[in-house]
């Protein structure tokens, strides 16, 4: 029953609902980036850069540290070591990457896009760098929503392969405590 205390399950649902609004804003993001390269005017190219600007710093940057703070408080509550459990070991590197990838390569090129129709409104569909910008921005979210779907298949399947070190493969494999 200790699992289903009350700090356990705020936690879970924080867990969760940031970890939806991470995936929910980096797919909204695509949705917004396809919608720019299909503007009929500079006003609406802004409207979709400033969404993009505003998804990307309001829900992404915050729903991330609420993800990755629960997830450290979920693993203290329920007695899991941050180590011992596969699962747990490969969603935090799997974490650890998607955030890396998005600071490092994702967010610069959708900023970069941001200022070249900026700079040039409307004629940037003449711009050779527009085009790299956006196949760049489109292939990077591409990549970072198969991350993020697949740390939520590591939550939701909690692959463990028999290891004694797991407290969740010692009840599913009904191994004793050591």
């Amino acid at each position: 029953m200790r699992e289903y205390n009350s700090v356990s399950i705020v936690l879970k649902f924080g867990h969760i609902i940031s970890s939806c609004v991470w995936f929910g804003a980096v797919v909204s993001i695509g949705v917004l980036l396809y919608l720019n390269h299909e503007s009929g005017s500079s006003e609406e190219l802004n409207a979709f850069n400033l969404g993009i600007h505003y998804l990307d710093n309001f829900l992404i940057g915050p729903s991330v540290a609420v993800s990755i703070m629960s997830g450290v408080f979920l693993c203290f509550s329920n007695n899991l070591q941050l180590f011992a459990c596969r699962w747990v070991l490969k969603k935090w590197l799997g974490s650890l990457i998607a955030v890396a990838f998005g600071l490092i390569w994702l967010a610069p090129w959708l900023r970069q896009m941001e200022i070249i129709c900026r700079i040039n409104q409307f004629m940037v569909f003449t711009i050779p760098g527009y085009y790299r910008t956006y196949y760049l921005d489109h292939a990077s979210l591409l990549v970072q929503e198969v991350m993020l779907l697949n740390l939520i298949l590591i939550s939701l399947l909690k692959p463990c392969a028999g290891h004694k070190n797991c407290v969740h493969c010692r009840e599913r494999f009904a191994y004793k405590k050591a």
